[in-house]
């Protein structure tokens, strides 16, 4: 979940939204056995879609989509959700997009742009996850909480970035990290005798889950006059919807204190980089890319 900086006005809010009502009634029996006694009108919002007069920089919008996830075949919906409004968990099946494009379900990305900032009120939960908030890894967000030595820190991860010979081995390294299904990888940024940006790499303890890096006891060890800690989220190029530290990783750096790193693959030539430490402050550093 990242913030944007709008390219787009406030046309959005005149379209000609029309409501459907949901139809999947599966789904609703299930809502109705978790407890959602709504009427059927309030299981849905309203939408805009490609047959509908759209906003003048609704092209813009697709050849972004298409840039920063590597997509195409890209189709853009308008949805509007009232006060009250909930559509509870659900999976879409994409009945008309893959029997349009002859694909998978499973090849089909999803992509949610909220074109408001966050305000009271307001809820999404994807894979289990609840999220209030699209700011939450912003820096003015946890600017009462941030000190010198953060600043710090994100000032020497920044500066890290810039140099072709950290990029390289991140990458190199991310790559590996993408064939090898048993464990996440990891180790420590570090200065050399010469004041040069090392990282170290380390074999996880034990190799039990794709999603997860066990630290050994030798990166804890040489974590002591390290700059960071960091790990990757390399699992597949498109894998933003992973980017930034997790709940494991936000208890890691609680138990350890420790100036973490999360490297988030974007596409195969762009990884998302995130510092988050202890108390579960998180800053997206922006993004890295190799050439």
């Amino acid at each position: 979940m990242k913030h944007i900086e709008p390219f787009w006005d406030n046309e959005y809010k005149n379209l000609d939204y029309r409501k459907e009502i949901f139809n999947d009634e599966y789904a609703i029996d299930e809502w109705r056995k978790q407890g959602y006694d709504n009427d059927v009108d309030y299981f849905s919002g309203k939408m805009a879609n490609y047959s509908d007069i759209l906003p003048s920089w609704h092209d813009k919008v697709l050849e972004w989509a298409e840039e920063e996830f590597q997509l195409k075949d890209i189709g853009c919906c308008y949805y509007r959700m009232k006060t009250n409004n909930i559509i509870p968990n659900h999976m879409d099946a994409y009945n008309v997009y893959t029997k349009k494009f002859n694909c998978k379900q499973e090849d089909v990305y999803k992509i949610l742009v909220f074109l408001e900032d966050w305000k009271s009120g307001h809820y999404f939960e994807y894979e289990g996850g609840g999220n209030v908030s699209t700011l939450s890894e912003l820096f003015k967000t946890h600017k009462q909480k941030l000190t010198w030595g953060d600043a710090i820190a994100i000032q020497i991860a920044l500066a890290a970035m810039e140099v072709p010979e950290v990029r390289a081995h991140f990458f190199d390294y991310a790559n590996r990290d993408r064939l090898d299904t048993s464990t996440e990888f990891g180790g420590v940024v570090e200065l050399d005798e010469k004041g040069r940006y090392v990282i170290q790499e380390f074999e996880p303890q034990i190799r039990n889950h794709d999603r997860r890096f066990n630290a050994p006891q030798k990166m804890f060890d040489a974590a002591y006059t390290s700059l960071f800690h960091f790990h990757f989220h390399a699992q597949k190029y498109r894998n933003g919807n992973h980017a930034g530290p997790g709940m494991g990783d936000k208890n890691y750096a609680n138990n350890t204190r420790a100036n973490c790193l999360v490297l988030t693959f974007v596409n195969k030539t762009t990884m998302n980089v995130d510092y988050y430490r202890h108390g579960h402050v998180v800053v997206d550093l922006g993004t890295m890319t190799i050439n």
